[in-house]
């Protein structure tokens, strides 16, 4: 269940933002972690806790989780009018590469 919003909220982000010409690289770049992770996890998991210990897996876990949720809420503002069912326009109008990452 939780795993199906690394899909669904950069897709909607990419498309309300995006110009249509750029949204193929947008998308591929967002499906190759998303896809990334399933094959990293598991290794990395294996050295931290073969390493550091099966401990280190839920700090990290919980760290990244902890910064997501602070940085979302002023990083992450509404990027469709929901009265005119346009983006919205002005200096919140591109994605960075960064953004779109720190989405997944």
């Amino acid at each position: 269940l939780g795993y199906a919003v690394c899909s669904v909220i950069p897709s909607c982000v990419v498309s309300d933002l995006v110009p249509r010409a750029q949204k193929g690289r947008y998308v591929s770049v967002i499906w190759f972690y998303i896809f990334l992770g399933p094959g990293v996890g598991p290794l990395l998991g294996g050295f931290m806790t073969e390493y550091l210990g099966w401990r280190s897996m839920f700090i990290l876990l919980g760290g990244w989780s902890a910064g997501m949720l602070l940085w979302t809420p002023f990083q992450l503002k509404e990027t469709k009018d929901f009265q005119s069912g346009k983006p919205v326009t002005g200096e919140r109008k591109t994605v960075s590469k960064i953004q779109a990452l720190l989405l997944l």
